[in-house]
């Protein structure tokens, strides 16, 4: 599938799966998943990515989590 036909809600669960849990701590993995499925599959899950969104969605997971977004 390509970058633009995937949705948020398609792309998040394989960024999670593929580069986050692989790279990451559990706890670290445990605190992506829930920002994911609370707060951007929520309000953004049927937004299409385009390239720029594929690399700019995990980057923005990245600080609500720093910033202790609630869980």
């Amino acid at each position: 599938m390509s970058a633009g036909s995937w949705t948020v809600e398609q792309y998040l669960p394989h960024w999670l799966d593929h580069v986050v849990r692989p790279e990451r701590k559990p706890r670290t993995a445990q605190g992506h998943e829930g920002v994911v499925r609370l707060y951007l599959v929520p309000e953004l899950g049927k937004k299409r990515l385009g390239k720029p969104a594929v690399r700019v969605v995990p980057r923005n997971v990245a600080k609500l989590v720093k910033v202790g977004a609630p869980k």
